[in-house]
């Protein structure tokens, strides 16, 4: 594969959006440095002198100049985060040159100011006029060099006058000069925000394991674009603020429910095996009643991102069958009474399950809560849930890592999650229910929805309860 940042192209433009077509067939840092220039909608201009490059290329460095403006002399150094190297961008400053370099060697000497040389060659990277930098290309003829510049709105060679200031020496392919987009800072928010938003636009991928904290924000509740968080492992917490928190932890807490022995230890439970023939189980016999009851119970508890347009989200996403997300309400009914004592809710993808939100209505000695949890992990397991995801740890979940559960590093939830979700459950949890394979005996006289047809669900999940906002 060639990368030809003129396309050798015959007319005198071309779009940056060509540049990533072309890359994208065959080299993904290719296709990360091209994805990077098209993210701004520019053209430039084919360079006087057009060069291609052969593969591999290995994204070594980002050069920040430290003043929005390609005039600023002071530069600082940092790496990519992310394996795929486009992701990165996500996570820049907003509102501030970069100049990225691509390099073939495995490692290269960086300045941090540049060294004044004369002693150039061919590949070396040198600041050029207003503080951008460019690819030395050529051998140096009247006491200037030949430096190829790459920017948003143009790509040129010019000559440079020695001696200059090396950045870079040796093995450089391609250096480029680009802006991230308008700091929304501007708007009022922290760096800590504005450095994590993700939108629709963005290609959701295995980047995002280079989120810094536990959080990615976003403006947008667009149920296809919802679809792809859930699919990628992050939730959406909006209330109703326009700009909110999508949790996605860097110490997950989930349980491997089939590497559980004998299918784990969810039936010796103390109270389920004391009080679990007093109440009775159902599944989406209301999702979004329950779920209103649930964000009105936290509510009363200090708060809750349980909104009427995520609770309407969840349910239309429940119900399409175009996306392989199913919900589920587990609701759990006291036998004398009749009333609602406790409800969970989550989300299945494959054989991933995530629990969002859960509330305990009726609060007495029998801990209807607890009982719920339990017989909803024995009941996952039977299913053929491979992983079910709890969020971030927080204090109560302690004692559920006798039963397995574990905080894991981010890249092994996310690995775990993405494998998951190619693999069917054995049986339906609504279905498993009514046919009287749970701990809890099916609540009488109801029919519990299966995925596929009415309502649908969720809990103010371990997830929620310490990643709300």
């Amino acid at each position: 594969m060639v990368v030809d940042y003129a396309l050798a192209n015959s007319s005198e433009q071309a779009t940056a959006t060509l540049v990533a077509a072309k890359a994208s067939r065959d080299d993904p840092i290719a296709w990360a440095l091209a994805r990077s220039i098209v993210a701004y909608p520019v053209t430039f201009s084919i360079p006087e002198a057009a060069a291609s490059y052969d593969n591999p290329f290995l994204l070594l460095q980002l050069v920040c100049h430290s003043d929005p403006g390609y005039g600023s002399d002071g530069v600082s150094e940092f790496t990519l985060n992310s394996p795929q190297p486009h992701g990165g961008f996500h996570f820049l400053q907003a509102g501030c040159c970069y100049s990225i370099i691509v390099n073939s060697a495995a490692a290269s000497h960086v300045t941090r100011e540049g060294d004044l040389t004369r002693d150039v060659q061919i590949g070396d990277i040198v600041k050029v006029d207003k503080g951008c930098l460019g690819r030395v290309s050529g051998q140096p003829s009247g006491g200037k060099i030949p430096v190829e510049v790459t920017m948003n709105d143009r790509a040129t060679s010019r000559w440079v006058a020695q001696p200059c200031k090396r950045v870079c020496q040796g093995g450089a392919v391609f250096v480029f000069n680009t802006q991230t987009l308008p700091d929304l800072r501007n708007a009022g928010l922290p760096e800590r925000i504005s450095r994590c938003v993700v939108m629709p636009w963005d290609e959701l991928g295995h980047w995002l394991l280079g989120l810094p904290g536990n959080y990615a924000y976003t403006a947008s509740l667009d149920k296809r674009f919802v679809v792809a968080l859930l699919e990628h492992g992050l939730f959406v917490l909006p209330g109703d603020d326009q700009l909110f928190a999508c949790p996605f932890p860097v110490t997950p807490f989930i349980f491997r429910l089939q590497e559980a022995p004998d299918g784990g230890t969810w039936c010796r439970c103390k109270m389920l095996r004391r009080y679990g023939q007093q109440f009775e189980l159902s599944c989406n016999s209301n999702f979004e009643e329950h779920l209103k009851r649930c964000g009105a119970y936290h509510t009363a508890c200090g708060g809750t991102w349980i909104s009427e347009r995520l609770i309407s989200l969840l349910a239309e996403i429940g119900l399409d069958q175009a996306n392989a997300v199913r919900v589920y309400a587990f609701e759990l009914w006291d036998k004398m009474t009749g009333e609602l004592a406790a409800a969970s809710f989550g989300l299945a993808i494959g054989a991933f399950f995530h629990d969002f939100s859960m509330c305990c209505l009726v609060r007495d000695r029998r801990s209807a809560g607890s009982i719920l949890s339990k017989a909803v992990g024995a009941l996952l397991t039977d299913c053929g849930v491979l992983m079910w995801y709890w969020g971030c740890k927080v204090p109560y979940m302690a004692e559920y890592e006798r039963h397995g559960a574990k905080e894991v590093p981010r890249e092994e939830y996310y690995n775990g999650l993405r494998e998951a979700l190619g693999q069917k459950l054995r049986l339906d949890p609504c279905e498993a229910i009514s046919s009287g394979k749970a701990l809890i005996p099916c609540r009488s006289g109801v029919h519990p929805v299966s995925q596929g047809s009415p309502p649908p669900s969720g809990r103010e999940s371990p997830c929620l309860t310490c990643c709300s906002v």
